[in-house]
C-alpha cells in the first residue's frame, strides 16, 4: 500500500542529521486522509502501532523536575482519525504502563480539563496499553505504520528505549510508514548506535523548533533539545 505520508529523503544532495520543518499534526493526519485504505475491502484491516510515552516528569538543566506526559491532541486526533479511516490502532507504552496527558495540553478551566481527561480515558487502549517490550518481530510485522505522539515525555523514556529501537529498525527495514509528532522525533534517537550510521540521517522531519522551545519554556532550560544546540 502506498501511504500518502512517510519520512522521505530530501531531494537535495545535502544530508540533514537534525530535524526541520514546524511541528504539525499533518504528518499523521495524512495517513487517514484521501481515499480509504484498500484493507477496508479486505477481511483483515491494516494495523497501525501507536507508541505513547508513559513518563510523567522530565529533569531540567538545573536539576528540577517538570511534569510532563503525552500531548493530549497528538494522541486523540490521530487515534480517532485513523480508526475512523478503517485502521486498527494498537497502543503500547514502555512497560505497558498507563500513560498520562501533559497537564499543559489540557484546558486551563478545571471542569474542561476533567472532561478532557475523561474523553481521553475512553479511547481504546489508553488505560490498558500493551507493552512495548513485549513486541517481537512477528508482532511488529503486522503493522503498516508506527506513530509516535509528542509532548516532552518521549524525551524521557523513548529516546533511549532499546525496545523501540527494534521496532523502528524493523519498520524502516521493510519500508513501512514511520511518523512522529512535535517532540516525538526524540524517539528516533533510540536507533543511534555509534559507530554505525544513524538510520534516520538524511531525512527531513517535523519537530518542535529551538525558537519555539525558548518561547515555551521561557527561563526554564532543558538538559537537551530535540533540535540539538
Amino acid at each position: 500500500m502506498a501511504h500518502p505520508f512517510a519520512l522521505r529523503k530530501p531531494a537535495a544532495a545535502a544530508t540533514i542529521d537534525g530535524v526541520v520543518v514546524r511541528c504539525s499534526l499533518l504528518s499523521v493526519l495524512l495517513l487517514a486522509a484521501g481515499k480509504a485504505p484498500p484493507a477496508m475491502n479486505s477481511v483483515e484491516p491494516e494495523r497501525v502501532l501507536m507508541v505513547v510515552s508513559s513518563a510523567t516528569e522530565i529533569r531540567l538543566a538545573d536539576g528540577t523536575a517538570m511534569p510532563v506526559g503525552y500531548w493530549a491532541s497528538e494522541v486523540e486526533v490521530p487515534l480517532t482519525r485513523l480508526r475512523a479511516a478503517g485502521y486498527v490502532v494498537d497502543v503500547v507504552t514502555p512497560g505497558g504502563r498507563t500513560p498520562s496527558p501533559d497537564p499543559v495540553s489540557l484546558p486551563k478551566d478545571p471542569e474542561k480539563a476533567t472532561a478532557a481527561r475523561a474523553s481521553l480515558s475512553k479511547l481504546a487502549g489508553i488505560l490498558t496499553p500493551g507493552s512495548l517490550e513485549a513486541l517481537d518481530s512477528a508482532a511488529v510485522d503486522r503493522y503498516a505504520a508506527v506513530v509516535i505522539p509528542g509532548g516532552y515525555a518521549p524525551m524521557v523514556d523513548l529516546a533511549a528505549s532499546s525496545a523501540l529501537r527494534d521496532v523502528l529498525m524493523r519498520m524502516m527495514m521493510h519500508g513501512k510508514v514511520v511518523a512522529a509528532i512535535c517532540h516525538g522525533p526524540a524517539a528516533f534517537l533510540s536507533t543511534k548506535r555509534p559507530p554505525a550510521p544513524w538510520p534516520f540521517a538524511g531525512y527531513r522531519m517535523a519537530a518542535f523548533t529551538n525558537a519555539e522551545e525558548e518561547a515555551w519554556l521561557k527561563e526554564r532550560k532543558l538538559s537537551w533539545r530535540v533540535m540539538g544546540k
